[in-house]
Parts: C-alpha cells; sequence; structure tokens
C-alpha cells in the first residue's frame, strides 16, 4: 500500500516538473525582431486627433499586444527597471497594457524582457509609438507613425 501511494506521488511529481521546464523552456527562449522601418511598409488607420494629442508630444508609448497570457513583462528606461507587471492580452480588444514614459529627450533606451528571457533593446531617437507583440517565440517591436486604434 505504502509503496503504491509512494509511486503515485512520484509520478505526480515527475509530470508536473516536465510541464513547467518545457513552459519555462518556451517562456525564456525566443527571438527578437525591432522594426524601426514598420510604419514605412505598413499603413495603419489613423485619427487625426489622436495623432495630434499624442504623436511626437515629447513622451514614449508603448503597446503591448497579441499573445501575451499571464505574462511577466519588465521595462527598463536608460537600463533602470521601471515597469514590472503580469500582462495578458484582452480577446475583445487585442491590447495587454500600455506604457507612457515621460520626457523623450531623456530616454535613450528602452528595455523589454518577458518571462526573464532575453532583452530586446529599443534606441529612441524621434519616433514615439511602439507597438509590442509576442506570439510564436518572436518578442516582435514596431515603430508606428500613428497612435494605435483599438475598437
Amino acid at each position: 500500500m505504502k509503496s503504491r501511494i509512494f509511486v503515485s506521488i512520484l509520478i505526480t511529481l515527475m509530470l508536473v516538473g516536465c510541464n513547467l521546464n518545457s513552459k519555462e523552456r518556451y517562456q525564456n527562449q525566443y527571438d527578437i525582431d525591432i522594426n524601426y522601418n514598420h510604419y514605412k511598409k505598413v499603413k495603419r488607420y489613423a485619427r487625426k486627433y489622436m495623432d495630434e494629442r499624442y504623436q511626437r508630444n515629447g513622451n514614449v508609448y508603448l503597446f503591448f499586444e497579441t499573445s501575451f497570457e499571464n505574462d511577466t513583462v519588465r521595462v527598463t528606461v536608460n537600463n533602470k527597471l521601471k515597469y514590472q507587471d503580469v500582462i495578458a492580452t484582452e480577446a475583445s480588444t487585442g491590447i495587454a497594457n500600455s506604457y507612457e514614459i515621460e520626457n523623450i529627450n531623456e530616454v535613450f533606451n528602452i528595455g523589454i524582457r518577458v518571462n526573464n528571457g532575453k532583452e530586446a533593446l529599443i534606441e529612441i531617437d524621434t519616433m514615439n509609438l511602439f507597438t509590442i507583440e509576442f506570439r510564436d517565440s518572436i518578442l516582435r517591436v514596431d515603430v508606428l507613425n500613428h497612435v494605435p486604434v483599438y475598437d
């Protein structure tokens, strides 16, 4: 009787360990794709009043979209931690979270890390709108020239 219980517990622990390890490997290993010229290739529907308010207004905006499922996101500004949150994409809008970083003139780089994986390091120049997606083992950062619209 005791040996059956011991074997059952051992098998359960092995299965749980395998599931945790495979999930951890997926979360920690991904490629990074930063598209500084995305806005030149892909046209987005724009709302002029949104662009007038947010585009090049002195702040940086990060819009986290697509396929975040209770993922831990760390955002650093000039190599110092600014935000750390667990985020999930909301199905009806496609957005997980957004962040505003004030005073673009003092921002030289922004780092984004998902689940202790590699850090995507974005160099900041004059563009201030970025979308971040995490799908198919790729952390993708796109530079936009219009404020994204989520209807």
